[in-house]
């Protein structure tokens, strides 16, 4: 704990002093010092003298970000997705592929790459090859997404990009993402998706979903973080035509309450797959999730989700 604690203060530091010296704010300065890091060979062999393993850094570094974030103020939508139900990503998307290599992962609102990159690192403990990309419409989220993956040694490629952009000769095997809530403002480009609304903005929410499942293959999975009302919400009809149409809901896993300040912010992971031919509708796993603390509630999650995830006729590489 010490050790770690003593990284967390060398990088902390090392951004401070930027910050306090060239007049920046943070996330420009904690770019700019990753890759004062990276480049430097002096200031890299400090770091590896430190001995910590990837996840240890991933950890670090986001307590740095929480840090700054804290101290600077924080928009919504740069806020990081917990570890906690980063883990719980990685869990569901480890036991739908458990002897894939190969894996491709694809992001369309990675904004800092916390939850991307926290599931890649988990995905990459028993397997090999697996990589990751990422894009945003915020620069500075994508310029720390960048700097961090780069710190981490990670194989993944970040680009500043709308999130309903096609990514050209690219087929993922997983998308996941936590999509800003909110209203997409161009009407054009929003008509080209299935669920746009005829009657007014769409909510971004959704177009974000079936622009990522449009970039995977077919048979694979979506995982998403979304208000627990998606199904119900206003709009809600305009997505039920797209699952309808293209993707299968098979699983909803209500987190728990007391993540949340009050019923309307509420989130759930909704678990799509794309049509294909070993793709098929199975029984719905609707499961609320009383607690990430509690270890018994954990493991009779992660028991009922083994012995329903063995319906998918998944084979690997």
């Amino acid at each position: 704990m010490k050790n770690i604690e003593t990284a967390f203060n060398t990088i902390a530091s090392k951004i401070d002093a930027y910050k306090e010296k060239n007049q920046k704010l943070f996330l420009e300065s904690y770019t700019n010092v990753l890759w004062e890091i990276i480049e430097e060979k002096d200031a890299i062999q400090e770091i590896e003298n430190m001995n910590h393993t990837p996840q240890e850094w991933r950890n670090i570094l986001q307590l740095v970000l929480l840090k700054g974030l804290r101290e600077e103020g924080v928009q919504q939508n740069h806020q990081l997705t917990p570890d906690g139900i980063g883990f719980l990503f990685a869990f569901i998307l480890e036991t739908l592929h458990p002897s894939y290599q190969n894996l491709k992962l694809f992001d369309n609102a990675v904004g800092m790459g916390n939850l991307l990159f926290t599931v890649q690192q988990s995905l990459s403990l028993n397997r090999e090859n697996i990589s990751s990309l990422g894009i945003d419409v915020d620069e500075s989220l994508i310029e720390v997404a960048e700097a961090t993956a780069q710190f981490l040694n990670l194989p993944s490629e970040t680009y500043v990009l709308d999130g309903l952009s096609p990514i050209e000769n690219f087929e993922a095997d997983i998308a996941l993402s936590e999509p800003a809530v909110g209203f997409y403002p161009d009407d054009t480009r929003a008509a080209l998706f299935s669920s746009h609304d005829k009657d007014e903005h769409t909510y971004a929410h959704h177009l974000l979903i079936e622009a990522a499942m449009k970039q995977v293959k077919r048979n694979s999975f979506g995982l998403f973080l979304l208000p627990s009302n998606f199904l119900s919400s206003p709009q809600s009809g305009n997505m039920k035509t797209f699952l309808s149409r293209e993707v299968y809901l098979q699983g909803v896993f209500q987190l728990p309450t007391s993540l949340f300040k009050d019923k309307a912010s509420e989130k759930s992971l909704f678990l799509l797959q794309k049509h294909g031919e070993n793709a098929q509708q199975q029984q719905v796993l609707a499961y609320p999730i009383k607690s990430l603390k509690d270890i018994n509630e954990l493991e009779k999650f992660t028991k009922i989700f083994k012995e329903w995830a063995q319906s998918f006729a998944q084979k690997g590489e």
